[in-house]
């Protein structure tokens, strides 16, 4: 009985605010979504565009449950609220003049919905994530998608098996974890207004994103390879993933070794100072004696360890020996997220890295593309023919990673490789940096 009145009480919250669009909040006014949590951007930005509304001036209510009529209407809303050519309703349960009436009716038009039954929609019926998801996969048109999410819990012969797909591999959801999905879970409010924001918002910036910066490479010195990671937006490009010659970027992943190889008592604390200077200052004497602390074989060893089949450690860097110490972009950007997570090694480990980064001397790159004011760890990477920058930006919006890397430019286009390192970082933040207005 009380697990009854509980979900009767969340449906009857959930429908508070799909009865009309309340005057907007600015999301920072929600005492019950603070600027840390993941959907705090999606919240503001569904909020600007009168997607939704809070249940209350103060409070939006992030883990209340949602009605399959609630995310019909947020959907219909994000489509500009067209009106259907339908004047009344094939279901029993859609009277008309309902709030909820014109979203079913343009959703049945559209085929987004076929309803629960031939005559019912059970508007009041509380929704499943795999509903939720594959409402708007519907009212994409049904893509296709080119992988498998492989998800445990989402059977091939399931409804909504290839809208999961799908908005896995868009990025709108990522799962439970553990390959799961769970398609029977109750969709809160938090996740519907994520799983629009990731769909019509973040998604849409990404594509653009990615053009804008094809677009400013193009015709550009040297080779190009750029990695960029937003989680709480799930905005993810990836461009010319490829290794790359590491430059000082190698760094990042001595500095993870060095940290094991204290942590585990096989070279002195002492060493930490040699760190520092490896990371804040860029120091190659500093690199090259921890180098010879843990060894080459020793860092490859934690690197292999680690996952990162992508990058590598072939000498010191005061060597010309044979081989070239490489990496990536993606793999330097999830240094950086473990780091900033504090799972680089251990939380100490992280704090110390972190810190040298935040703390870095280099900054002609991608900090200067970001607005004063706005926390930036970062570590460059440069030779005579190389501009790399790896670097933590706590935007607004939510922490991103980003790489940019661009080796073999002609000698003489350095100054220029560093303008356009900026030039991105510019851009890249201006498209996902502040919070929605």
């Amino acid at each position: 009985m009380k697990q009854l009145l509980r979900r009767v009480f969340a449906v009857l919250l959930c429908a508070i605010l799909t009865i009309g669009i309340a005057p907007h909040s600015e999301a920072a006014g929600f005492s019950d979504v603070p600027k840390t949590a993941s959907y705090y951007p999606a919240v503001a930005w569904a909020v600007a565009r009168g997607i939704t509304s809070g249940v209350r001036p103060d409070a939006f209510c992030p883990d209340t449950v949602c009605t399959r009529a609630q995310v019909m209407t947020f959907l219909w809303r994000v489509k500009g609220c067209p009106t259907p050519k339908a004047k009344t309703s094939p279901f029993s349960d859609v009277p008309d003049g309902k709030w909820f009436t014109k979203p079913v009716l343009w959703a049945v038009e559209n085929g987004i919905t076929y309803g629960t039954s031939a005559t019912t929609f059970s508007p009041d019926q509380i929704i499943t994530l795999a509903e939720a998801v594959t409402f708007i996969w519907r009212a994409e048109k049904k893509p296709s998608a080119a992988l498998c999410a492989g998800f445990v819990d989402v059977p091939t012969t399931a409804y909504y098996y290839n809208a999961v797909q799908w908005a896995v591999e868009v990025g709108i959801t990522t799962g439970n974890g553990n390959a799961r999905f769970a398609p029977n879970t109750a969709c809160t409010r938090a996740q519907t207004v994520t799983y629009l924001y990731r769909a019509y918002d973040a998604r849409q910036r990404a594509a653009a994103l990615k053009n804008s910066i094809n677009s400013l490479i193009s015709g550009k010195s040297g080779v190009w390879s750029i990695y960029l990671y937003q989680p709480n937006s799930n905005i993810r490009i990836n461009i010319n993933s490829r290794t790359m010659f590491a430059a000082s970027l190698i760094k990042l992943y001595i500095a993870g070794a060095a940290e094991e190889a204290m942590e585990r008592g096989k070279i002195p604390r002492s060493c930490e100072t040699y760190l520092d200077q490896m990371i804040y200052a860029s120091s190659n004497g500093a690199t090259d004696y921890l180098i010879d602390k843990v060894t080459v074989d020793g860092i490859n060893q934690f690197i292999m360890e680690q996952g990162f089949f992508g990058s590598r450690l072939a000498h010191k860097m005061s060597d010309s020996a044979p081989g070239v110490n490489y990496t990536t972009a993606e793999e330097c950007c999830r240094v950086l997220q473990e780091v900033d997570e504090g799972t680089y090694v251990s939380q100490a480990a992280s704090q110390r890295i972190l810190h040298n980064l935040l703390n870095q001397m280099r900054r002609s790159k991608i900090p200067a593309g970001i607005p004063s004011g706005i926390k930036v760890g970062n570590k460059t990477g440069e030779t005579h023919n190389t501009q790399h920058d790896a670097a933590v930006v706590y935007a607004p919006a939510g922490t991103y990673y980003l790489c940019i890397m661009c080796g073999g430019h002609d000698e003489s286009d350095g100054a220029v490789t560093i303008r356009t390192i900026v030039q991105l970082s510019k851009l890249i933040y201006n498209s996902i940096g502040p919070l929605a207005s």
